[in-house]
């Protein structure tokens, strides 16, 4: 065979190879990107008392992510969140997940066409993810303040309330009442579709592993988050330091199917820093957090 036919099927032959790689970044997938927060929707949010001066996080931390998703008439819609910068491209990774599973979402838009109000948007069932407010019946910021939770469909998957003393439960939105009954098959009607449930996974493995369907009371299934541990140390690191703890969070979950919160715990109680927080445990002395992780 001659030498230059030979060498050039063996460049052939590594190109192919080399298809299969997988190269570390994600899918420039049309109608997925990231963007950095702009002067107009700046001053949107802040004219919408969506960020301002009790905001956790500065404002150039934040992200702006559009995407696509498939509606509950099967068609193909766009939507617009905000979230963090450290997990933007892993929201990006969740969303285009939930597309080519074809999982339907009623509507995906920002805060601020409702002016802020978590309850409009939720009797919407609108899906969303930064907003500057409260925890829902506290005072606590709400991990939607930092950018590190999603709320998605909100009517279908509602946050439940429940009365230790009395047992009463209250839905929000109160339309969520209707679905109470969490089977997805039910005998004689329709399958119903948008349920968290089916998707638990899909926003696990992207490092959202917190879910509201997990809690005793109140239950949330709308509600997909960051732990507050983690995002306190995210805001608290430069970007890129947060975007590679964040990454390693993603990767100790995918290893171990747990969070790594509580891993974390174990090493500083080894250490002698059991009843510090993680947030001042890395503040103290941000070399020895980095070290602690390296050594998981």
């Amino acid at each position: 065979m001659p030498k230059i036919l030979l060498l050039l099927l063996i460049f052939l032959s590594l190109s192919t190879c080399n298809k299969n790689i997988p190269t570390g970044k994600s899918s420039a997938e049309p109608g997925f990107v990231v963007l950095n927060i702009d002067e107009k929707l700046e001053q949107e949010l802040r004219a919408k008392n969506v960020f301002g001066p009790l905001s956790p996080v500065p404002l150039n931390r934040l992200r702006l992510v559009r995407v696509k998703h498939f509606g509950f008439d099967d068609q193909e819609h766009a939507g617009e969140l905000i979230v963090l910068d450290a997990c933007a491209e892993s929201v990006k990774l969740i969303f285009q997940d939930l597309f080519a599973l074809k999982f339907p979402i009623e509507k995906i838009r920002l805060i601020t066409a409702y002016n802020g109000d978590d309850g409009r948007s939720m009797a919407d069932n609108n899906t969303s993810a930064h907003n500057l407010r409260a925890v829902t019946g506290g005072k606590t910021l709400s991990l939607h303040a930092y950018g590190t939770a999603i709320d998605l469909n909100p009517k279908i998957n509602p946050y439940i309330a429940i009365d230790a003393a009395t047992g009463v439960a209250t839905f929000q939105p109160v339309e969520g009442i209707q679905y109470a009954n969490r089977m997805l098959e039910r005998l004689g009607k329709p399958r119903r579709k948008g349920f968290a449930e089916e998707i638990v996974e899909v926003f696990a493995k992207h490092g959202f592993y917190g879910w509201g369907g997990y809690w005793d009371t109140p239950i949330d299934y709308q509600h997909f988050q960051i732990s507050r541990a983690v995002s306190e140390i995210l805001v608290l690191m430069d970007p890129l330091a947060a975007a590679n703890f964040f990454t390693q969070t993603v990767q100790f979950y995918k290893q171990h199917k747990t969070a790594i919160d509580d891993e974390i715990d174990k090493k500083k109680a080894e250490l002698g820093f059991k009843d510090k927080s993680m947030a001042t445990f890395y503040q103290e002395n941000p070399q020895r957090f980095l070290d602690l992780i390296k050594s998981m």
